[in-house]
């Protein structure tokens, strides 16, 4: 019998032991009696990002592929929303405050979606792209890694995206909602998933990964933001959109 290691599980492990296993699917398996909120802008927006850097589209007309993820999105809030009414009283559910963030999550996607092309300069390979590797011995070349009852260890977990670029390096893609600053910078030189997805993704391709690609989303922009510098320890930042978004390449 294989064990699994989710990427999720992974994060929760070195953030925090108790949460890791209280939710994790090989420990307690606990999940929330009521949902933890009524809706997720943040999800809805992955959706509809999803679609717009759908491998069998990337060569189509950004004229044609932006109404389908704005479809997507919109679907997507909806969905959530039918999902809450399901189980609970209609008053229960914020319906104005889903409509607002419904609307700022649309805004923020016409907006992103004007400018993008500018700043897109790979094509999409995967989305979203998935990990599925086995887990190898330490110091037994060749062999994976096996649990004390004698089976094996896989290691499993969904990024947003694998890009390629024009010199036919990949790129793996993370979108990320943010509420008013940017994430820090060393964080994201340093950030723990997106390397265990590297990783993950050089043992399946068997092809080196040229390194992340942080596309940062925010709602509601800093109005004092301080323009970002061209480069800082590895990082090449390009910001835009009046504030709303930063892309951040980290080799």
């Amino acid at each position: 019998m294989n064990h699994v290691l989710e990427l999720d599980d992974r994060e929760w492990f070195t953030r925090c032991r108790r949460a890791w296993h209280l939710h994790s699917g090989a420990r307690q398996n606990y999940e929330p009696i009521e949902p933890v909120r009524p809706f997720d802008v943040g999800a809805a927006l992955h959706e509809a990002l999803a679609a717009y850097y759908f491998p069998a589209m990337w060569q189509w007309s950004r004229a044609l592929v932006r109404p389908i993820a704005l479809e997507t999105f919109g679907k997507a809030m909806g969905r959530q929303r039918a999902s809450y009414l399901e189980s609970h009283e209609p008053p229960a559910f914020p319906e104005e405050e889903w409509e607002v963030q419904a609307e700022l999550g649309r805004r923020l996607l016409e907006r992103y979606f004007e400018w993008a092309p500018s700043v897109d300069d790979f094509s999409g390979m995967r989305s979203p792209a998935e990990l599925d590797v086995i887990v190898p011995h330490p110091s037994r070349a060749g062999e994976g890694l096996l649990a004390s009852d004698g089976g094996g260890i896989r290691f499993r977990g969904r990024m947003d995206l694998l890009a390629g670029d024009e010199h036919g390096r990949l790129w793996v893609v993370e979108h990320r909602l943010v509420e008013r600053d940017w994430a820090d910078l060393d964080a994201l030189l340093l950030d723990d998933r997106s390397g265990a997805a590297c990783w993950a993704l050089e043992a399946h391709q068997f092809t080196r990964i040229a390194g992340v690609i942080f596309n940062e989303m925010r709602l509601h922009p800093a109005s004092s933001a301080a323009p970002a510098p061209p480069r800082r320890g590895g990082a090449v930042l390009v910001e835009g959109g009046e504030g709303h978004f930063r892309r951040t390449r980290v080799r």
